[in-house]
This record gives structure tokens, sequence and C-alpha cells, in this order.
């Protein structure tokens, strides 16, 4: 490997490269099975299909759009394996605006960097310190490019592998679904336990070759980061009570209580980990609404969001009893503003006599294992079990 050119590998990337974002692999979609095929036949091109120890799609099991992951093993001299991995798919292009239709065209896209500039935050500013250094194209960064280095390095690596030069062993993996559900990865990890057991195995370590940003303006250093980073997505669903919009004291506004937790836990850097000086970004919202599926008068009865939060350190049981102690506050604090706003309201208005015992209104923080508990005691198993099949 060490006798190739630098320039032969960056002009090998980024062909490859440009061939991946070329082929629209929106998450969920078909295109990410032409993708996979695509990078299958990159990296068996030019007489190197017999390279490979095995090498093939993985379906993923019972996916509706029928994905599959692309793989390549190399067997060494070694049992010890290093795994490259990253994704394939991308989210949407809406956000090209009107430069849509080539949104997967870099060379079309470098004749506009102007009106990528007014749409994209930033842009100029990064255009300007480095002219002539940037690959537009939805996928190009996040993360095509990075499985196009894979694809390079592992096709650099096979003919190692066919002289009998490769030390270690390789296994190369490009997944879908990364932007959605994550169904390419978790299927990847049966797929690297069954390779593992059919060929006796023992994995090194994993280099996941996703993008990295800088840390702050101006930051001129480039990151490689060990270890992992998780990722939680807790689920709040807030049920109120549906009233008239005449007489909204009569009903909680379940998007009240939604946006009061939200105030409180998006962009909440206590929420965050520290782990060896590296700090995790803030949660934040990624979606957020209420269960109305049409127009009415009514307060809406129930509504829901999750919450992106990176985690190095925090367990899911220790961040769902955090996220428990923030609902309970936030419910009983809008629950007694309630209150004192409609004293207050009542107060204001003429011939209504004053209450001697206001309404104090309750409400109830659940997990779904308390939910769960608390259906199954009151229906039975039995019926539980049949609702939710």
């Amino acid at each position: 490997m060490g006798t190739r050119n630098t320039n032969d590998w960056y002009h090998e990337v980024k062909r490859y490269t440009t061939q991946l974002v070329h082929i629209r692999s929106v998450s969920p979609g078909q295109g990410e099975i032409l993708v996979a095929r695509e990078v299958l036949h990159l990296l068996q091109q030019d007489g190197m299909e017999q390279a490979y120890t095995a090498i093939g799609l993985d379906p993923l099991p019972g996916d509706p759009t029928g994905r599959q992951n692309a793989y390549a093993f190399l067997r060494g001299r070694s049992q010890q394996t290093i795994i490259l991995f990253g994704h394939i798919d991308t989210v949407d292009t809406q956000d090209f605006g009107s430069l849509e239709p080539i949104a997967l065209d870099p060379d079309a896209l470098a004749a506009h960097r102007n009106e990528l500039a007014a749409i994209a935050p930033g842009l100029a500013e990064d255009l300007k310190a480095h002219p002539g250094d940037w690959m537009f194209g939805r996928g190009s960064i996040d993360m095509k490019s990075g499985v196009a280095a894979n694809i390079a390095v592992m096709r650099r690596m096979a003919e190692l592998a066919r002289t009998g030069n490769l030390k270690l062993s390789v296994v190369f993996l490009a997944t879908p679904d990364e932007e959605n559900e994550s169904a390419g990865i978790l299927q990847a990890v049966n797929f690297l336990v069954q390779l593992r057991e059919q060929y006796g195995l023992s994995y090194l370590g994993a280099i996941n070759t996703d993008y990295t940003t800088a840390l702050y303006p101006g930051d001129p250093r480039r990151y490689i980061y060990t270890g992992s980073v998780g990722k939680l997505l807790p689920t709040f669903l807030v049920i109120g009570h549906a009233t008239h919009v005449g007489e909204p004291f009569d009903g909680i506004d379940a998007n009240l209580l939604a946006a009061e937790l939200i105030r409180d836990l998006s962009m909440n850097d206590e929420l965050c980990d520290t782990v060896r000086g590296q700090r995790t970004p803030p949660p934040v919202t990624l979606k957020a609404s209420d269960l109305k599926t049409n127009y009415d008068v009514q307060l809406p009865f129930a509504a829901y969001f999750y919450l992106n939060v990176l985690t190095f350190s925090t367990t899911p049981a220790q961040l769902l009893e955090r996220l428990r102690r923030y609902a309970q506050a936030a419910l009983q604090r809008v629950l007694r503003r309630i209150d004192e706003l409609e004293q207050r309201w009542l107060g204001q208005q003429a011939n209504i006599p004053q209450i001697t015992s206001p309404k104090q209104r309750t409400g109830l923080v659940l997990t779904y294992a308390d939910l769960y508990a608390e259906v199954k005691r009151s229906i039975g198993e039995q019926r539980l079990t049949a609702e939710l099949a």
C-alpha cells in the first residue's frame, strides 16, 4: 500500500464518491438497494471479482423495501480482524431548493457555489477559507466519501491478499438506513457474529469513516476519534384532556404540557456527557406534534415528541430516571400555573362568586414499563397480549 502515490488515492476516492453520489439513496427507499449494488461493482471492477474470501449482499430480514448490506471479507494470515464500515443512505434533497434537480451532480453543483452559499449557513466562509477544496452533492460528506475511502482501501488490501501478504483479516460493510432506524447496522451485528463463528475470527476493532467537523470556527485541525458515541431517542406521549376552546379550564392542552417539557430538555447542557475532556452536544427534539388529524375547536387530547440524546457514559436506565424527574417537575409547574391562572381569571369576571375551594389539578408521569404493568394489572396479561398483537 505504501508504494501508491497520494494523488492516486485522492483521484480514486473522488471517482468512487462521485459515482455513489450520483445514485439517489434517500432512506428508506429503493435507491439504497441500487447504491449497495454499486458498492459491490466498485469493489470487484478491473478483475477483482475473485480477490475476496467472501463478498455479496446480506438482506435485512423483513425489510419492506428489500434492502441489503453490502459486504466483503478478506482472510489474511491472522485471525485478528479489522472492520471497515459506513452507511450508504442519505437524507432527502428538498433543502437544495431550486437546485434540487442537480443535488446528486457534484460537477453541476460546483457551478452554483454562490446559490449554495445563500441557502447553506456558513458555506460562504468555508469556501473563502478553502477555495477549490469542496465536493458538493447530497451524501458527498455524509458519508459516501467515507465509504469510497473504504472501497479504495479494501481494493488495496485485496491486492495484498492475492499475493499472500495481507497480515490481518479485514471485513468491509456498507449499510443502509442510518438516517432512519439503523436497520442496516443492526443486521450487520448479526452478520459479524456469524462471520466470526464461520472463520474463527477475533475482532480487534472497527473503523467508521463518517465525517467529522470543526470544533470551533476557524479550527485548522482534523480529528480522529476513538471510542463510540451512543444515541438514545426517548419518546414522550403527553395526554391532556380535550375540551371546547370556549371552556379551556375544563381541559388540559397537551401541546402546552409538551412545550413546557421541550423547553426544559431541548438544548439542555445538563444532559450532556463528558469523558476525557470530550463533551457530547446537548439534546434536541427531532419531531414534535399533536395527534389531531383534522381541524376542530377542541384542545388537543394528546401530543408526542422525541428527543435526540447523545451519550458517552449515561446508560438508558440513568437517562430515563433523569427524564422522569424533568417530566414530573414540568407537569407540576404547568398544572399549578393553570390553577393560578384560573383563579386570577375568575376574579376578573363580573357576577362570578368567589370560590373558596379552588381546583387542584393533578397528573401522573409513567414510563412505558409503569404503564404496561398498570394495564396488565387492570385487564390481565392475556387480554393485554391480545390487544398488543
